[in-house]
């Protein structure tokens, strides 16, 4: 019997607007992923400043795997929002 693993990230991205660009940014990387797994990155409805990420697999290592690429390719983009906000004030 396998079981079925579900991981949700909710990110609070405190910058308005930020977390469009931020979704548009991992979507690439997140196109294939393996059969056994199921992924949805989505912004909140009811809150734009919180994205969403969900991850479904039988398989552990296959989520540890994409959780830490979705935190590689969000590490820049939190640089960047930092520069930016630093470069506002």
């Amino acid at each position: 019997m396998k079981t079925e693993l579900h991981v949700t990230l909710e990110l609070q991205i405190h910058a308005p607007g930020f977390a469009d660009p931020v979704l548009k940014a991992l979507k690439p990387d997140n196109l294939d992923v393996p059969q056994n797994m199921k992924l949805e990155l989505k912004i909140d409805e009811t809150d734009r400043n919180y994205l969403k990420i969900k991850i479904e697999s039988n398989n552990v290592g296959s989520i540890t795997n994409t959780i830490n690429d979705i935190f590689s390719c969000l590490q820049p983009a939190f640089k960047l929002l930092g520069k930016s906000l630093s470069s506002q004030q």
